[in-house]
């Protein structure tokens, strides 16, 4: 095995473990209305809680310095904001999903390159044990597994305190 293709089984596995921090991360959460504007996208699915525990799962649709609309069951729905409790939004980890899959899938691809006996190509002619099969065979499990990684994503939720 060649030093380049041990040089990049390492970027490859070090990237893998470095680009998958946990769940877990700071949140910001916003004093005000005005502020709100910033922190979720109209069209988020967000949940609105009051005082006395009740909360609306809806889309929002609009955001004022004194309420928050949402859409719920096809009908608009308008909260004040001395009404409302805590607002936390819905997310989903697709992106991070498919990213950690990808890499999951291109690692396994050159750790199993880099594990395997050179000896074994002697064989063949030509195409079969070169390198170019080796990268586009990362490529394709690569994005075969960040197929898997954002499903998986997309199924996981939680929501965040805005």
């Amino acid at each position: 095995m060649t030093l380049r293709t041990w040089a990049f089984t390492a970027a490859t596995c070090f990237s893998l473990f470095a680009g998958c921090p946990g769940l877990a991360s700071a949140q910001d959460v916003t004093d005000s209305f005005s502020e709100l504007g910033g922190k979720v996208k109209l069209g988020s699915t967000v949940f609105v809680g009051d005082g006395e525990g009740h909360r609306v799962k809806g889309k929002l649709t609009t955001i004022t310095a004194s309420s928050v609309s949402l859409k719920v069951a096809g009908h608009e729905q308008t909260f004040s904001a001395d009404r409302i409790r805590q607002i936390t939004e819905q997310r989903r980890y697709t992106r991070r999903g498919a990213t950690i899959g990808f890499l999951a899938g291109v690692g396994l691809v050159l750790l199993s390159e880099a594990l395997s006996d050179d000896e074994a190509c002697a064989g063949y002619s030509s195409g079969v044990c070169s390198s170019g099969f080796t990268e586009g065979m990362a490529v394709v499990t690569g994005g075969l597994f960040a197929g898997v990684g954002a499903g998986i994503g997309a199924g996981i939720s939680h929501e965040r305190l805005v």
